[in-house]
């Protein structure tokens, strides 16, 4: 119940930023406009860049509402956080020019967010052996890589999937 009640309280929030933002997003130029040179993009309209804002807003309250704590680990979540939205904007700011953002900067802060992550003690630790419900510790070394490699590729799939209007979004909210 607890987690149908934080996704309902989180949906809202974000549910409710998402037109101010919109509109913000309008007045300052900073919309994904229609390009024809990009085969993916199937809008005929701009496209306000600003959910990424209502997004983390919304997931951050939520979070800090239902954990009720603040540790290095929620410290180090908000911060990792923060660090993908600023270079979220940056690219999106891209866009807006019609330029693509390299790839580099783009990998080396979110490696960075996702050794933030972890060095707070959030980390893929080990799994549990379903033939004999042992739970299974990995060594350091690939503790430190799984985790990495689970943070870059989760953002770099939703990343990849922003071309089409609402699927970055539905594949978060999953």
């Amino acid at each position: 119940m607890l987690y149908v009640l934080s996704f309902l309280v989180s949906f809202s929030i974000v549910y409710f930023l998402i037109p101010p933002l919109g509109r913000l997003a309008f007045r300052l130029d900073f919309v994904d406009k229609p390009r024809q040179d990009v085969e993916r993009k199937i809008h005929r309209e701009p496209i306000p860049l600003t959910a990424s804002y209502a997004i983390f807003i919304g997931f951050f309250i939520t979070y800090l509402a239902f954990a009720r704590e603040f540790s290095m680990e929620t410290i180090a979540l908000f911060a990792g956080g923060v660090l993908l939205l600023t270079i979220g904007t940056i690219d999106d700011w891209y866009k807006t020019k019609g330029k693509d953002f390299p790839a580099l900067p783009k990998m080396i802060v979110q490696v960075s967010a996702a050794v933030l992550v972890y060095l707070s003690g959030n980390a893929f630790t080990g799994f549990y052996n379903p033939f004999s419900g042992d739970y299974i510790v990995l060594p350091v070394v690939l503790q430190f890589l799984l985790t990495i490699i689970w943070i870059f590729g989760v953002t770099t799939v939703i990343n990849f999937s922003d071309g089409m209007d609402g699927l970055a979004g539905a594949l978060t909210a999953i």
